[in-house]
């Protein structure tokens, strides 16, 4: 997929002739995972096949994409984030933290980043997409793993009281889960259950968006980092035995997926970018438009009379759970031919 032309790799056009319609469809990535041991990013194909994205580093923890394909890495021991192009070009994003490992985007593409620091001064700092740096939230206790569901609450694993809390977009704390063993990576589904790697037990639970919570799996020994794939399928880091580890949707017991990794951390999904995959024309002449992206994800709509340039914002749309938008364009009939692009902020 890095060998597609740039703008394929960032947006998803949509050619509108006199009602019909060519879609150029976005695929999903392939699979990374922070390689804490060795200190590079690595890439795994859906079939397994590993290539090494990103080295150089200490010990990489924390992973996220943004909505340009941009990776950010979270680097433990160097106490920086770095962002990483879609070819591989490294710069560091931030400095000067105290031993950062989870990291989230939240819709608006703010970054979070758990600052595990000592004891109980721990802090959540929030990062706009320019860099500025603010704290979310402090005196935690070793925060860990961090995901965001499609309300925008933030939820972040607490290793050392062995619970869940959730935020609000304004801050507001609540303890969501507790009485686990050591919780560190978390992922979330579109139907709003959180997945969390209990390390210290070597079970994955899964807990509904109301808190009730069932052992998804309980055959790992050292469990860390957790991704889940468009199909449903769960991906699960394991240190104690260098593997990384897939779970059907239905849990149990997963296989392996890959092997030989040293001291294996996070995992990210390189997601799918927004792309345009039905139009039809309504009753009243305007033009409806289909796609998918990320869940949750609020995507902006350009439209241009030239499909190689002249684009402009002409609205924007929030995915439901399931990263499905429609967009209606009232000014459709104004134009013979009109082209289309999906972009994420």
């Amino acid at each position: 997929m890095r060998n597609v032309p740039t703008l394929l790799l960032r947006v998803a056009l949509l050619l509108i002739v006199g009602g019909s319609a060519e879609s150029i469809f976005a695929a999903p990535g392939d699979l990374y995972e922070a390689d804490w041991g060795s200190g590079q990013i690595l890439k795994f194909t859906p079939a397994g096949v590993r290539s090494t994205f990103a080295s150089g580093m200490v010990n990489p923890g924390g992973l996220a994409f943004d909505g340009k394909g941009n990776l950010f890495v979270s680097d433990f021991a160097a106490n920086n984030i770095y962002k990483i192009t879609a070819a591989g070009v490294r710069t560091t994003f931030a400095s000067g933290l105290s031993h950062p490992l989870g990291l989230a985007f939240d819709s608006s593409g703010n970054l979070f980043e758990t600052d595990i620091n000592t004891g109980t001064s721990g802090k959540i700092l929030k990062f706009t997409p320019a860099g500025t740096m603010t704290t979310f939230a402090s005196s935690l206790h070793n925060p860990a793993g961090l995901v965001f569901d499609g309300a925008g609450n933030l939820y972040e694993s607490e290793f050392d009281l062995n619970l869940i809390n959730k935020f609000t977009p304004a801050g507001v704390k609540t303890t969501f889960a507790s009485a686990l063993s050591g919780p560190d990576g978390l992922a979330i589904d579109p139907a709003g259950n959180i997945y969390e790697a209990d390390d210290l037990s070597g079970r994955i639970n899964k807990i509904s968006p109301a808190g009730a919570k069932s052992v998804f799996a309980a055959d790992r020994s050292q469990p860390t980092g957790l991704a889940l794939d468009k199909s449903g399928s769960v991906y699960l880091s394991d240190q104690a035995v260098a593997r990384v580890f897939k779970y059907t949707s239905a849990g149990g017991t997963g296989t392996s997926f890959v092997s030989g990794l040293n001291t294996p951390e996070y995992l990210a999904f390189e997601p799918a970018l927004p792309s345009m995959t039905a139009a039809m024309r309504l009753a009243n002449g305007h033009f409806q438009l289909k796609g998918q992206t990320v869940p949750n994800r609020i995507v902006t709509i350009q439209a241009s009379t030239n499909p190689g340039g002249g684009y402009a914002d002409i609205g924007t749309v929030t995915a439901d759970t399931t990263g499905t938008f429609t967009f209606e364009d009232p000014n459709s009939t104004s134009f013979a031919a009109r082209f289309y692009r999906a972009v994420l902020p």
